[in-house]
């Protein structure tokens, strides 16, 4: 018996050696495997609602998607807890192809699991609405004409006796229906409060509807005159 207590000496005292050395990096590792079997282990999974933007893909040439056609679906995604909570929603797309539609021709086009790509780990649980209408306008041009937005009044006894926009017109491109809706494009607001003689001003014009763009100069100048109030 006394002989085997000499031969395990050795050993323990090997083990309590092996014990005070490095014993931070020991505390540490211990720590660390506690931290990842939390995060294991408490993990859950979760469910929220993102509002994304739908892609319309390979609109025919010479057409733009028409004003009042659905562009936005709701997605209800699941995932871990810590992946949702820095999920955006422009990380998750949905697009779908209107090759199809002409603007004689619309078409139904269903929103399928098929048309949404999300990022790995997260799965889509519902996506609404289940189908769109997609109707094409074809893109045409107009001229129509450039009103000054005048504000403020000036010094006493004066006022605005007119103003003078060069150029006085501006082509502006867009969906038949849309362009037939704007009369005029209006500058950004020229302020004449306190002006004591004419001003001149370049101003940028303020941008068209949603679906119409400007073909041509953003900045005009803008001639305002001053004259004596006269009663």
């Amino acid at each position: 018996m006394a002989a085997g207590r000499r031969m395990l000496r050795p050993h323990l005292r090997r083990v309590r050696r092996g014990l005070r050395e490095n014993w931070q990096l020991k505390i540490l590792a211990v720590v660390f495997a506690v931290v990842l079997w939390l995060f294991v282990v408490g993990e859950r999974e979760a469910e929220i609602g993102l509002i994304v933007p739908i892609d319309l893909r390979n609109i025919p040439s010479g057409t733009v998607v028409a004003a009042d056609v659905e562009r936005e679906a709701q997605v209800r995604v699941t995932g871990p807890q810590t992946r949702l909570a820095s999920l955006s929603p422009d990380q998750v797309k949905v697009s779908v192809d209107v090759s199809g539609a002409s603007p004689d021709h619309p078409i139904r086009v269903r929103l399928t699991p098929s048309a949404v790509t999300l990022p790995s780990g997260i799965n889509l649980v519902r996506l609404t609405p289940p189908e769109i209408e997609v109707r094409l306008d074809p893109i045409t041009r107009r001229r129509v004409p450039v009103e000054a937005s005048i504000v403020g009044a000036p010094e006493a006894g004066l006022e605005v006796k007119g103003w003078r926009v060069e150029p006085p017109a501006v082509d502006i491109v867009g969906g038949t229906e849309a362009v037939a809706r704007i009369e005029a494009v209006r500058t950004v607001d020229v302020d004449v409060a306190g002006a004591v003689a004419d001003l001149e001003r370049e101003v940028p014009l303020e941008a068209p509807a949603a679906g119409v763009r400007l073909d041509g100069p953003a900045v005009v100048q803008v001639q305002v005159r001053i004259g004596r109030d006269e009663p």
